[in-house]
């Protein structure tokens, strides 16, 4: 089941509810900005007007990912940046980018969080995400690497390019069987780039345009070292590897 941003957001709220220090400072704060009925109760989300969920996001985080709507509303970014291509953003991975953002310093002057805390906690939540998926498919390794500081979207001939230079299609094979994990049938079947392309659109990892053209969703592509033009940057750091 696909969760809504509505409903992050409310297992946020919740979330922080729950916390016997914060809990006394949510409520007030709603009641200031009178968005009260907002706020879950009993675990559950209630019939609030539209514009009063994203209202409490605003006083807490900011209405904005830096000085202006240019870099977008933090209420829909956040999700954004979050999903794979599915459009599917897991509770696990959103409450991630939240603690992490709060953890993140210099705490801001007049805000819970802000758009710096929350970029870092799509980059923590990137690197909690792809290792989670990397126990499920241990190959997504071997078909990530090759792109480490490469540009997405991608053309399919460029990304096939690269697969063939590592040799990925012969990698994933051989350490299957010597790891002992199972290779996508698709690989395993046709034994080509178009069979893993097929397999990383198949778990979401990647998408196919409408224009051709390959995309990774951030929430995979920060921690993988890939680049995109406008998106959340990638740290200079070693070479990308999911598991030992």
């Amino acid at each position: 089941m696909a969760w809504k941003p509505r409903e992050l957001f409310g297992l946020l709220l919740y979330e922080l509810l729950r916390q016997p220090n914060a809990q006394d400072e949510i409520e007030r704060l709603a009641a200031n900005i009178g968005v009260s009925a907002c706020l879950p109760r009993e675990g559950r989300l209630t019939d609030a007007s539209p514009e009063q969920q994203p209202a409490f996001i605003a006083a807490i985080a900011g209405e904005f990912m830096g000085a202006s709507i240019k870099r977008g509303r933090v209420y829909s970014w956040v999700p954004l940046h979050l999903s794979d291509s599915a459009s599917n953003c897991s509770p696990r991975t959103f409450l991630t980018a939240w603690k992490s953002a709060a953890e993140h310093g210099p705490q801001p002057a007049s805000l819970v969080v802000d758009h710096l805390g929350l970029i870092e906690g799509v980059r923590r939540a990137s690197s909690a995400r792809l290792a989670e998926l990397g126990e499920d498919y241990p190959w997504i390794d071997s078909a990530l690497r090759p792109l480490g500081r490469q540009f997405v979207p991608i053309e399919r001939h460029d990304l096939f390019a690269l697969w063939d230079a590592s040799g990925v299609i012969n990698n994933i094979l051989s350490k299957s069987k010597k790891d002992g994990f199972l290779a996508p049938f698709r690989v395993l079947e046709a034994q080509n780039n178009s069979g893993l392309l097929a397999a990383m659109v198949n778990i979401a990892v990647m998408e196919e345009r409408m224009n051709g053209k390959i995309n990774v969703p951030d929430i995979f592509r920060v921690e993988a070292g890939i680049l995109r033009r406008g998106g959340v940057a990638v740290p200079r750091r070693g070479p990308y590897r999911i598991a030992p």
